[in-house]
């Protein structure tokens, strides 16, 4: 019997062994399965987020093993075209389920997915939930991952949702490490989440009340399933068109980069978080962790009047970001106060908590309290292949404005005073004053520097800089 066949038949077990009292211990109307597929959806969201993959109407994706298809009509929710949709699913009386639940457009596939007739290279993401854990044999494994890594393009990648752990009570599957994922697609770059309760004991739980969930759901060796981002190597089109029209690494790009300046949302916090990491990888602040950053950034947005903006590329991708506050003094006090219970649970989530990471996270609070009246301009990154091309300074314009704007008078900075000579030059350019040089809790030498808003009208363009 082929592996194939075999597959179908682990189904087919499965689907008996999972009904108690004669109710499937996977029904949606459960606390335990509707909270575990809540925890995917959001994750999901903060991959989108994260990998700057709007607008999602223009992304091709492919789902292997699709079921009776309710992942593709939550994407069709968040924005996927349905036209640019295709379903396969192994089981032909899944496939048909399939076929009357999602609308016309989506063309849906069955039988076995290492064989499907589809162009190489063609789909932005496949995506497959559960599908390889039910695979034993591994050369069919392999064969399967070869022809779904060639349907992605370059720069698109395989969206990934199954659970590590072997089940020693469950002969019908195995686990996929992501030890085991890397050797499948061995020339691909994973990006992983570690997300779901492990099920035996999410549904113990959720049968007294639904919160425990969430409260066992903190702690990460509990969780059992992993998302994966596999990306195919390859720029995008927008890193494409940075790197055709820039001679090099330190030079001015030969032609603007299209996009646009816009106020930043609660919407764009994760991808503003994925900025700042990767502008600033080994930085205090990121060192943090990306939640305590999201933290860190929804309180700059609960600040009254907030100043931040993000730029956006034409085909909606966010490539870089500024923010800050109209009055320097307390800001870090300020949000400490609005989101302590969050900013404390994930330090300890993240484990930040050590007593020289502590001691100078009060320090920086403290010096804010003792701060001027200015505005400051807080934070400020451009993704590093879209650099010199002027996203940058369109965003410290728009920051100025915005203070102009809301009455701030003076809007000052800080940046490294050592090894950090562009960024030094970018504000210099840009019409900037080195006010002091002073020393930061960490013992980092910094740069002040300051900025009258008087003179920057809303219908003024900004000057010409290096960056």
């Amino acid at each position: 019997m082929s592996e194939v066949d075999e597959i179908v038949r682990r189904y087919e077990r499965r689907k008996e062994r999972g009904m108690e009292l004669g109710v499937s211990i996977y029904s949606e109307l459960l606390p335990n399965v509707y909270l575990s597929r809540q925890e995917k959806e959001r994750t999901i969201i903060r991959w989108i987020r994260k990998c700057g993959l709007e607008p999602l109407s223009e992304k091709r994706l492919l789902e292997i093993g699709c079921g009776n298809g309710s992942d593709l009509l939550w994407l069709m929710h968040l924005g996927f075209n349905p036209d640019n949709l295709v379903a396969n699913e192994l089981i032909e009386e899944r496939a048909l389920v399939t076929r009357s639940r999602l609308p016309s457009g989506i063309q849906v596939l069955s039988g076995d997915a290492s064989e499907l007739p589809l162009e190489p290279e063609s789909f932005d993401i496949v995506y497959q939930s559960m599908v390889f854990t039910s695979v034993l044999d591994d050369a069919f494994r392999q064969k399967l991952a070869d022809h779904i890594w060639a349907l992605a393009k370059p720069g698109g990648g395989i969206l990934w949702y199954d659970f590590l752990y072997s089940n020693p009570r469950n002969p019908d599957v195995v686990g996929m490490p992501l030890r085991r994922v890397r050797e499948l697609f061995p020339d691909a770059e994973v990006l992983s989440w570690r997300l779901t309760l492990a099920p035996p004991l999410s549904r113990l739980v959720t049968r007294f009340h639904g919160a425990l969930y969430g409260l066992f759901d903190v702690f990460p060796f509990l969780r059992t399933h992993v998302l994966c981002w596999i990306k195919k190597k390859g720029a995008c089109g927008v890193c494409n068109g940075l790197r055709k029209g820039s001679s090099g690494p330190g030079s001015e790009s030969s032609r603007a980069l299209k996009g646009h300046v816009q106020m930043m949302c609660r919407n764009d916090v994760h991808t503003v978080v994925s900025v700042h990491q990767r502008a600033f990888p080994n930085f205090f602040l990121t060192v943090l962790g990306p939640r305590f950053l999201e933290q860190l950034y929804m309180g700059l947005l609960d600040e009254p009047d907030p100043i931040a903006f993000v730029y956006k590329t034409a085909e909606g991708a966010t490539i870089g970001f500024v923010a800050g506050s109209k009055n320097v003094r307390g800001v870090y006090f300020r949000i400490l106060l609005r989101r302590a219970p969050q900013l404390v649970l994930v330090s300890f989530r993240q484990r930040v908590w050590k007593l020289a990471v502590f001691r100078r996270f009060l320090e920086t609070i403290r010096d804010s309290r003792r701060s001027g009246s200015s505005g400051i301009l807080m934070s400020i990154a451009v993704l590093p292949d879209s650099q010199r091309c002027g996203a940058g300074k369109q965003l410290v314009w728009a920051f100025l404005k915005r203070s102009n704007v809301l009455g701030v008078r003076q809007v000052m900075l800080s940046t490294d005073a050592f090894n950090n000579e562009a960024t030094n030059a970018f504000y210099r350019d840009l019409g900037f004053t080195l006010e002091r040089e002073t020393t930061d809790a960490g013992g980092r030498a910094l740069n002040v520097y300051t900025i009258g808003t008087r003179d920057v009208a809303p219908d003024r363009r900004p000057p010409a800089a290096s960056g």
